[in-house]
């Protein structure tokens, strides 16, 4: 059962903090996998916590300003989930593509600015990228889970897919344009915030683009706090939408932002 909009909203997560008896466990797609009862929440934050990970639930998160509270820094909230990997995580879109859905609503908007070269900042399985280098652009996917990765590479090996964490990036290079899709930037380590949106923004072009998308949920990184760290790395927000559609933003739970560096 798909509980989230269809692309180019289909990285939008659904809060169902209501649920006082029940965990709900949700892809970055926003796609409800299921609900667990406390009791297997529990076991489950002890897998986790054996292996090195700390779980991200309703009881131990960051506030409004997307600092630490209680998490470590290297504590990567799509790391420390337990949701499908790799091409079972991309089964949703074929099943969409399948019944003649649009699931390319992120390359639409990127292709819009007509970059030259796209770092696709936590490509995931690679199908924005991989969409965007179909269409002439010349694109380099970052992820920090190797799974996905292995899935990006094994459909399309000849572009440069780069195991790393958004936190520390260094590429040596630039590009015209960085896109964060499917909800990214709340899914970093708490804390991490401003130094991701930092070396994104160290990877633009003067006058280079930033496109970021992700759901707007209490206790997560918020408009006001993401436009103050992208105006401390010298960016400027030229546009806001509610949807890779370009629907007009008029507050709500989702927002596609655009921020330009200076030339």
């Amino acid at each position: 059962m798909f509980l989230g909009d269809p692309p180019g909203n289909t990285d939008r997560i659904l809060d169902f903090s209501t649920a006082v008896d029940r965990q709900p466990l949700l892809r970055p797609d926003g796609c409800l996998l299921e609900t667990r009862p406390r009791t297997e929440r529990a076991n489950r934050r002890s897998r986790i916590l054996r292996s090195g990970l700390v779980p991200v639930d309703r009881d131990n998160r960051s506030d409004e300003r997307g600092d630490n509270l209680g998490h470590e820094r290297g504590d990567n909230r799509w790391l420390a989930s337990d949701v499908p990997r790799g091409p079972a995580y991309d089964q949703r879109f074929v099943d969409l593509a399948a019944r003649g859905v649009a699931v390319h609503g992120e390359a639409d908007f990127v292709a819009a600015y007509e970059p030259a070269s796209v770092l696709d900042a936590g490509c995931g399985t690679g199908r924005v990228a991989i969409e965007l280098h179909r269409r002439g652009v010349e694109v380099t996917g970052v992820d920090l889970d190797p799974v996905m990765l292995a899935a990006a590479r094994e459909k399309e090996p000849s572009l440069s897919w780069i195991e790393a964490d958004l936190a520390d990036l260094e590429l040596g290079r630039r590009f015209d344009l960085v896109v964060a899709a499917g909800n990214v930037l709340i899914f970093v380590a708490p804390g991490a915030e401003p130094a991701v949106i930092a070396g994104l923004a160290r990877h633009l072009h003067p006058g280079g683009v930033l496109v970021a998308g992700f759901s707007l949920r209490r206790h997560s990184l918020g408009l006001e706090r993401y436009d103050q760290l992208a105006a401390d790395c010298g960016l400027e927000l030229v546009e806001r939408y509610a949807t890779w559609e370009r629907a007009r933003y008029a507050g709500g739970d989702y927002a596609v932002s655009v921020h330009r560096g200076f030339a």
